[in-house]
């Protein structure tokens, strides 16, 4: 995948080369930055010695610095940092990056907690995983011919009612 920056940030990282995810910080807060922060998020931002402070339930929009290609058959989709979420009940909201999108991609993320929340320059704000995608053509059909495809009957799933032994209505 083709990463391009066009802000002043830390290149997009997998920490080992088994990760799954591919790690976005946050770009430094020059002039530009600070502009496209306050256009794209309403409310009280704080940004003091490149940080900036994320009120309780507050949410807000990141210009990334990152523009991708993402490569045909694929899609970009954002996840929470296995840390972060749970330490300071930050979390990610979706975001799914199509092969044809070519603008900056822009982070959001909600803060949880019953405080403010600081972030640095340079600080891990979460993980995009590229993802293959297969053939999702919507097809209508009647509700008689919905589930007429044999599957693997061994893979029973949690919700399955014969394996929790419910009785069949």
């Amino acid at each position: 995948m083709k990463i391009a920056r066009i802000r002043n940030v830390k290149l997009p990282t997998k920490a080992s080369i088994n990760n799954a995810g591919i790690d976005f910080y946050v770009p430094e807060f020059d002039t530009q930055f600070l502009k496209d922060m306050k256009k794209c998020n309403e409310g009280y931002l704080a940004f003091y010695n490149q940080t900036f402070s994320i009120k309780p339930g507050q949410r807000i929009f990141i210009p990334s610095g990152i523009k991708v290609q993402v490569p045909c058959g694929y899609v970009l989709i954002t996840f929470n940092q296995s840390g972060t979420p749970m330490e300071h009940k930050i979390n990610v909201l979706p975001h799914v990056i199509d092969d044809n999108y070519q603008k900056e991609i822009y982070l959001s993320i909600i803060n949880l907690s019953d405080r403010n929340f600081l972030m640095r320059v340079g600080d891990k704000l979460l993980q995009f995983i590229l993802v293959k995608i297969g053939s999702n053509s919507v097809i209508e059909v009647s509700k008689d011919d919905l589930y007429n495809e044999d599957c693997d009957k061994e893979n029973i799933g949690f919700g399955d009612s014969e394996y929790w032994n419910i009785p069949k209505s």
